[in-house]
């Protein structure tokens, strides 16, 4: 890139990721070509991370401390390099726009982030994590069987076991979920297939023909 640049092109602009202590840190950079000096290339830019979270901050922890999308590729990459058996659970909080604009978005962050405590709860073990998505999405890596036996029945046997309701005084909230799940290696064996895997299955999960709130991709391709 920096070799194209010409007298009438002097200015380039691209961004890359770094891996900083185990997550991807994604940086910016822009600059340009110096051209006075014609015995030397000499380049003038600036380098400056990126926002990679894009949904404001609530001010509570269980939210805030959350990883994002960036991490939870970095996390499963590894699992894949230790041979683990791992599922990856996408999350879709549907209604929650709803929930925000009929009770206002502090009830909304303090009904997500009990969620997100009830997840950790059930569902997350040693080498497993929860991650941000983005506002209404979150994912789970799942490397326990017996929690993934505990999904997979409760998937099957009942439609809204994904659901939440939290009763606050005399205001009771659902929160309305879906799900879509694929398996590491069988369904996909690198980190950003297996992740479009559960995306297509949490698509299935939220047609209103189907019938559960969690969907398995292998399900879906057998």
């Amino acid at each position: 890139m920096l070799g194209d640049l010409t007298i009438n092109k002097k200015q380039y602009s691209t961004s890359y990721r770094v891996l900083v202590n185990g997550r991807y840190v994604w940086f910016k950079e822009k600059g340009k070509r110096l051209f006075e000096d014609q015995n030397s290339a000499i380049i003038m830019g600036t380098l400056n991370p990126m926002k990679t979270k894009h949904y404001l901050a609530s001010n509570i922890d269980e939210l805030d401390r959350l990883k994002d999308h960036n991490d939870m590729l970095v996390s499963m990459n590894q699992l894949f390099k230790d041979n683990r058996y791992f599922e990856l659970v996408v999350l879709r909080l549907k209604n929650m726009p709803k929930v925000n604009e009929m009770h206002g978005r502090e009830v909304g962050n303090m009904l997500m982030a009990e969620y997100i405590k009830k997840l950790r709860t059930t569902f997350v073990s040693e080498s497993g994590d929860i991650f941000r998505v983005s506002g209404v999405e979150f994912a789970i890596t799942i490397t326990d069987p017996r929690k993934m036996d505990v999904l997979a029945n409760g998937v099957k046997t009942n439609r809204t076991f994904l659901n939440l309701t939290m009763q606050y005084g005399s205001l009771s909230v659902e929160l309305d979920v879906f799900a879509g799940i694929a398996i590491g290696g069988s369904d996909a064996t690198d980190e950003h297939k297996l992740y479009q895997a559960a995306v297509q299955a949490l698509k299935i999960a939220e047609n209103p023909q189907f019938n559960a709130h969690g969907c398995f991709y292998k399900d879906i391709v057998s």
